[in-house]
């Protein structure tokens, strides 16, 4: 496997899947990393999961992965998150550090203002405005907008707009939600997380800038920083390839 000698554990986003990480996995496995040894899985509340009969926490989604890692026999795994994925990964290795020997996470909303934690406020309010005297979707008006924050590229768009577009408002709320929350369950994680991390980001990111992704790895224990130029939140669909290096 080249420099990819541990199992690989991809974690997608918030309002995505696992299908967000076909170009990633395509790209680590140009770059050497053995197929058998990749896993992805679509978070709950997202994809082929069941629709959520109540409000979601991060520790129920690191209960998902640990059973993913116990089921396939798996550990010094290498995790790599995204967003919602991110905070995961960092929870899990919190949790469960002897399983996990390094995580890199990419677009972890860190460092928000208050003002652009009441634009998802109102984006989530928007989004899940279900009125019996309008059949119309409100997704329908939210995804394009979401999709207009977080892509810089056609690859980004439609990948981000179809995988979003499965999703119900019940649903998107409910997943949505804990967006509002994450930045302090991780200032609470961080100096408890013990295995080396990588906290990466596009410096076009419009949910985490650079003084977030220093101010984040400077939080955990053995954290290092990198910015990705020119890149936005879901650069990773666009330029995999740019984004090989958080695991090396």
């Amino acid at each position: 496997m080249g420099a990819y000698k541990n199992p690989i554990v991809l974690l997608h986003g918030t309002g995505l899947t696992s299908d967000m990480w076909d170009s990633f996995g395509e790209a680590l496995i140009k770059d050497g990393a053995d197929a058998g040894s990749i896993y992805t899985v679509d978070l709950l509340g997202h994809g082929e999961t069941p629709r959520p009969g109540r409000p979601l926490h991060i520790d129920d989604y690191v209960r998902q992965v640990r059973k993913l890692l116990l089921r396939n026999d798996l550990s010094g795994v290498h995790v790599v998150g995204h967003s919602l994925g991110g905070v995961v990964a960092l929870a899990l290795a919190k949790a469960h550090p002897e399983l996990i020997e390094r995580v890199a996470v990419i677009g972890v909303p860190y460092g928000r203002s208050d003002e652009q934690r009441n634009e998802w406020l109102d984006l989530i309010m928007e989004g899940t405005r279900v009125s019996e005297d309008d059949a119309s979707d409100p997704l329908a008006t939210v995804i394009p907008k979401i999709v207009a924050r977080w892509c810089g590229g056609s690859t980004s768009a439609e990948v981000a707009g179809r995988l979003l577009g499965r999703m119900d408002p019940v649903t998107f709320g409910l997943v949505f939600r804990i967006s509002m929350t994450s930045e302090a369950a991780l200032a609470e994680m961080a100096p408890d997380v013990s295995v080396p991390v990588v906290v990466c980001a596009g410096s076009l990111d419009s949910e985490v800038d650079a003084a977030g992704v220093d101010e984040l790895a400077r939080a955990l224990d053995r954290g290092r920083a990198v910015v990705v130029n020119d890149h936005f939140h879901l650069g990773i669909l666009d330029s995999p390839a740019d984004f090989l290096p958080v695991l090396h």
